[in-house]
């Protein structure tokens, strides 16, 4: 398994701390993350430097799914989930490192910016409407990848928190 390297020069796009019981074991969180099913995604897996953390990188893998467009833009591609346990809490980090992104980005400033100029120069309900759908992409995307990260971390804390059975 390689080694990833956190380094803060990542534009942090998301972030949580979701504080712990007692119960909670980090071993069976990282293997109730590696066993979470995400489909049409894979999530991999790399330790870091720190024993307390790990990262996770998610690659679109179905190219014919049938889901929303932009499926396989994925906003919120890394992550990085780091344990405190003096704290009793997990920090998730969610970032973006692709050239996409500053594609994504300047694509839509265009948008906005012409659409901008339109409703000046013809003011209208027609150019606010595209306006409305220009920041609607990039916006449904962002949720789709957070509610993601709050799923496969949720579900990994329940499963590390689950007490065994006698």
């Amino acid at each position: 398994m390689a080694v990833k390297s956190t380094t803060s020069d990542e534009l942090v796009l998301y972030k949580r701390r979701v504080f712990l019981d007692k119960s909670f074991v980090f071993s069976r969180f990282v293997k109730a993350v590696d066993e979470i099913n995400v489909s049409p995604y894979l999530l991999l897996i790399e330790k870091t430097r720190s024993k307390y953390s790990f990262h996770i990188e998610t690659v679109f893998i179905h190219p014919l799914y049938p889901i929303a467009p932009f499926a396989d833009y994925v906003l919120l591609n890394n992550c990085i989930v780091r344990y405190s346990r003096n704290k009793k809490e997990v920090l998730l980090e969610g970032y973006h490192d692709s050239e996409w992104f500053l594609q994504l980005l300047i694509l839509f400033s265009f948008l906005i910016a012409s659409d901008i100029l339109v409703m000046v120069l013809r003011p209208g309900i027609i150019p606010l409407l595209i306006i409305v759908i220009t920041l609607a992409i990039p916006l449904s995307i962002y949720r789709r990848d957070v509610r993601r990260f709050e799923k496969i971390v949720l579900l990994a804390i329940a499963s590390a928190t689950r007490t065994r059975r006698k």
